[in-house]
């Protein structure tokens, strides 16, 4: 009786312990084969756009070293936060991946608008960067960034600048300046950079930071925009004759950069497979190439990099942001 309740219990165990093993193993494979069909791309930007633009020529680079292009799939809608809450969603098996930039992984997460924990997103690569720069009109009684300060302090807040996102990278960069420089300026914030530059052109505020350079830069050739700095830690490649705020004695850096996140859970053999090909795509001269004409910038970082840049940023934003009053109270 006793041997009869010991085969009826013992079967089933063996049953389930040969079921685990086999999908164990169908796992392990079907992470060796990775990928077997093109990974989405989630991008929290509309088409068109210079994320947009980005993450298609990533999907197209990223063939070769990968095996499979990757499929862009744009998910506009809170700053990022929807596609970066689709992605960490989504099943962590290397198929989603997020087009991952500073304000998901950094600045809603800070601000506590996002929805979700940095440890909910596993970074893979950081690819590329987005130099700001800060422009007036052509014609601005503003010559230099000697001027804005010296105009700032006689009185303060009479300088006004134009941004896209409160509490974006570009707005902090300004702030960030304006408090090294012990003066107060005012934001001006605007739906898109488009707004902002028609708003410089017409007189009604007195600069514009834009993100990329690139998109001011039919003015600035016909001379319709002075530009005034960038916040680099040096001199960029599209633009050399235009200064760093760190070397007219402000350290004030703050680049917008992008790179591929993937869910928290996604298998380590998958994950550096895509880490593998990111690299690649981020030295490819066709990759550097479009980042240049674009006026943006090469920043390859790999993944325990990638994951302390987000730390870090996150720790010197806060400051900032908190005094700003832009952090949700819990």
């Amino acid at each position: 009786m006793c041997c009869h309740l010991w085969k009826a219990s013992f079967v089933p165990l063996i049953f389930a312990l040969a079921l685990a093993v086999t999908a164990s193993a169908t796992i392990a494979v079907a992470q060796t084969d990775y990928p077997t069909k093109p990974p989405q791309l989630i991008v929290g930007w509309a088409a068109g756009g210079s994320s947009d633009l980005t993450a298609r020529k990533v999907a197209e680079l990223i063939k070769n070293p990968l095996g499979k292009p990757m499929v862009v799939v744009n998910r506009p809608g809170a700053a990022g936060v929807v596609a970066a809450n689709e992605v960490i969603k989504a099943t962590p098996d290397g198929y989603t991946v997020l087009l991952v930039k500073i304000g998901q992984a950094v600045l809603q997460i800070v601000r506590g608008t996002a929805t979700y924990k940095t440890d909910d997103l596993e970074p893979v690569a950081a690819l590329s960067a987005s130099p700001i720069l800060l422009a007036v009109r052509g014609d601005s009684k503003f010559k230099s960034l000697k001027d804005i300060v010296e105009a700032s302090k006689a009185q303060p807040g009479v300088f006004r600048f134009g941004h896209s996102a409160v509490g974006g990278a570009p707005h902090l960069a300004m702030e960030l300046l304006a408090s090294k420089a012990g003066i107060k300026v005012k934001h001006v914030p605007f739906q898109g950079s488009s707004e902002g530059i028609a708003a410089l052109l017409g007189g009604h505020i007195d600069a514009q930071l834009l993100d990329p350079p690139g998109e001011g830069l039919e003015f600035l050739k016909t001379k319709e925009f002075r530009p005034i700095c960038v916040f680099e830690e040096k001199r960029i490649e599209a633009l050399p004759d235009i200064p760093t705020a760190k070397e007219l004695g402000y350290d004030s850096v703050v680049r917008v950069w992008t790179g591929l996140a993937v869910p928290k859970g996604t298998p380590p053999a998958v994950k550096d497979k895509l880490a593998s090909a990111a690299e690649n795509v981020a030295k490819d001269p066709a990759f550097v190439k479009f980042l240049t004409d674009a006026s943006d910038v090469p920043m390859y970082l790999n993944p325990g990099d990638f994951k302390a840049l987000w730390l870090r940023e996150q720790a010197a934003f806060k400051p900032i942001l908190e005094s700003l009053g832009l952090v949700e109270k819990k």
